[in-house]
């Protein structure tokens, strides 16, 4: 595998922080955040259909950080 460091434009993110159980997650609350993160963005940039990512950083026995 090849990396290499290049230069891109500057880039404006927004995020959002959740915190729940692996069961609140089931019932579909990840789910309805990824839909409001959707909206925010379609409001803010109309016709745009950037990428979303999710990050998980830390997996506890209990649930999702």
């Amino acid at each position: 595998m090849v990396f290499e460091i290049v230069e891109r434009p500057a880039q404006r993110i927004s995020g959002s922080f959740w915190e729940g159980t692996f069961g609140e997650a089931a019932d579909g609350a990840v789910r309805r955040l990824i839909a409001e993160m959707q909206g925010h963005h379609q409001h803010l940039h109309p016709g745009d259909h950037a990428a979303l990512v999710g990050i998980s950083w830390n997996d506890r026995p209990d649930g999702l950080n």
